[in-house]
Order: structure tokens, then C-alpha cells, then sequence
């Protein structure tokens, strides 16, 4: 009986993964410049703790460095995710690629189903940049 109530506590902490959803890129018409809705994309991404990996400011394009999720699912994932931002015409555009965490090579387009808390990851990302780049 001990064991059961245990498992269950297990299970209501969070401790069996991440819980899985289905992901849909974000796409957003803004109306805002591109170019301070770019800076602003880059700046959240910053201050959310990611690092670039490429910057393509012609057309106003990120490129994060993949990560593992973070708090107690690291080592649990089977997959390093990386977001690519775009804001060319005001649009902005977030998409995720994941691949193995051991495995080599680029990211790749990730499945139609992601981690919960990286879904909601994307829309905390699209949120601030978008309110920073509409300013005070």
C-alpha cells in the first residue's frame, strides 16, 4: 500500500517526464517594425537564458543554440530543443526544432507533439517580445 501512494506522489510531482502536448508553430502578425521586433526577439532570448546561434539580421532571423529542458527534466529528455524566430513584415515566427540529446548533427523539425513546458515556453517568448518591441 506504501508503494502505491508512493508512485502516486511520484506521479503528481512530475517526476515520470515531461508531459507531452500538441505543438503548433507561433505566428503572429504585430504590425510592428521588423527590425525592433528582431531586436526585441533577440533580447527575450537572451534574458530567457538562450544562446544564438546564428543571427541573420537581413532577414531578421534567430537561431537558438539547442538546449535540454530545464529544473529536474534534464538528463530525462531524449531531445535538445532550439527555437528559430523570425519577424521579417511584423510577422513574428517561432518555430521549434529538437533532436536526440546524444545525437550529432543539426536540429531538425520536431514532431507534431512537444513538451508541455516548452509550449508555454513559446508563448512566454512571443508575449515579451512583443511587448518589448511595442515599448513603454
Amino acid at each position: 500500500m506504501r508503494v502505491l501512494f508512493f508512485c502516486l506522489a511520484l506521479a503528481a510531482t512530475g517526476c515520470g517526464g515531461p508531459r507531452f502536448v500538441n505543438y503548433t508553430p507561433h505566428q503572429q502578425k504585430t504590425g510592428l517594425d521588423p527590425k525592433k521586433l528582431y531586436d526585441a526577439a533577440e533580447g527575450t532570448l537572451l534574458d530567457r537564458g538562450y544562446l544564438i546561434a546564428e543571427r541573420d539580421e537581413a532577414h531578421f532571423r534567430l537561431v537558438t543554440e539547442p538546449r535540454t529542458l530545464l529544473g529536474s527534466e534534464i538528463g530525462k529528455s531524449k531531445f535538445r530543443y532550439a527555437w528559430t524566430v523570425e519577424s521579417a513584415s511584423g510577422t513574428l515566427k517561432i518555430t521549434l526544432a529538437c533532436k536526440e540529446a546524444g545525437g550529432l548533427g543539426d536540429p531538425a523539425d520536431c514532431n507534431q507533439q512537444a513538451p508541455e513546458k516548452i509550449v508555454a515556453e513559446q508563448d512566454a517568448i512571443a508575449s515579451q517580445a512583443v511587448r518589448e518591441a511595442k515599448g513603454p
